[in-house]
């Protein structure tokens, strides 16, 4: 097919569930690269008005069924709590839509599972939103590391907020996803130390290992008033370190250069990855057997000894 004809191909037709934060970044960048017939929340005042004012052309509604029933509708994408995860990918999927729906897929094996079997019942699309999968970074860290194994790899994370919900599920849940495309599934993960200020946890280090002699250790913080994410990939030749959207490489000399830069974002980039999987109807890099393997390896994470 010519370029110009396949450009000129109608955008798949899709539907929000949930405005919250995230469900607003969703909304953003969706907005960009689909037809968003309909925005579904819980009766949220704020959330009304930032759609009214930001989105006035996109229908509100509280009525998750009435989605449901649209056959105009392509996909859903479900921006809710972790708790809601299951039973909404469970009707949308039923009713024989594709679904994106928010890292983690659930918090619980058994339910992840049966999402999984029943995308593959129904031959629908699964999509599960580990945004930091598909960072530029997390890419070209994936190259580097094709020819020079890890050694070990240390995950440091400092922000404020998300309290609400759990650490492990809702923040860690980002590194385990990315350490499982880089490394290799984990094999032992364990909790090293845990506190908490706001929540039962706030601050986090985990340590484990992926694959032969690959060892790991993620620390978040989410009481700190300084946001930065970074990691540090040792090789026997190299130490790379990602810092936020900057990629360094340092040698055993002690010399350091920059070798990337993001041009785009990571939510951009996963978002355009779940469209293209949609036009295609092929799965996508963190399908629902990816998201089934994350949601598996944190329910195995050894909780510290009282």
């Amino acid at each position: 097919m010519p370029q110009n004809l396949k450009n000129k191909a109608p955008k798949p037709t899709v539907a929000i569930v949930g405005i919250g934060r995230w469900g607003k970044n969703l909304i953003r960048e969706f907005d960009k690269l689909t037809k968003i017939s309909a925005c579904c929340n819980r009766g949220n005042k704020q959330e009304i008005e930032w759609m009214k004012k930001n989105y006035p052309g996109i229908k509100l509604t509280t009525d998750y069924t009435s989605l449901l029933k649209d056959k105009s509708i392509n996909a859903l994408v479900i921006a809710t709590p972790i708790r809601t995860h299951f039973e909404l990918a469970r009707k949308a999927l039923e009713a024989g839509k594709n679904v994106f729906v928010e890292k983690p897929l659930t918090n619980d094996v058994s339910k992840a599972k049966k999402l999984v079997l029943l995308a593959k019942t129904k031959k629908r699309l699964l999509f599960v939103g580990h945004t930091f999968v598909y960072h530029e970074i997390t890419e070209k860290l994936k190259k580097l590391l094709a020819n020079e194994d890890a050694i070990s790899c240390y995950f440091n994370w400092n922000k404020l907020g998300s309290f609400h919900e759990d650490i492990l599920w809702n923040l860690a849940c980002h590194d385990i996803a990315v350490i499982s495309y880089l490394l290799g599934r984990p094999t032992k993960l364990s909790i090293i130390n845990s506190n908490g200020f706001i929540s039962p946890s706030d601050i986090i280090s985990i340590k484990g290992s992926s694959g032969k002699n690959k060892n790991f250790f993620i620390n978040i913080n989410r009481v700190s008033n300084i946001k930065n994410k970074t990691a540090v990939i040792i090789t026997k030749k190299n130490c790379f370190i990602w810092e936020n959207d900057e990629l360094y490489s340092l040698d055993r000399s002690g010399n350091i250069k920059k070798i990337y830069k993001t041009a785009k974002t990571p939510l951009e980039l996963e978002c355009s990855n779940f469209v293209e999987s949609l036009k295609q109807q092929k799965n996508a890099l963190s399908n629902g057997a990816f998201g089934l393997a994350v949601v598996e390896t944190l329910a195995k994470i050894k909780q510290p000894s009282r």
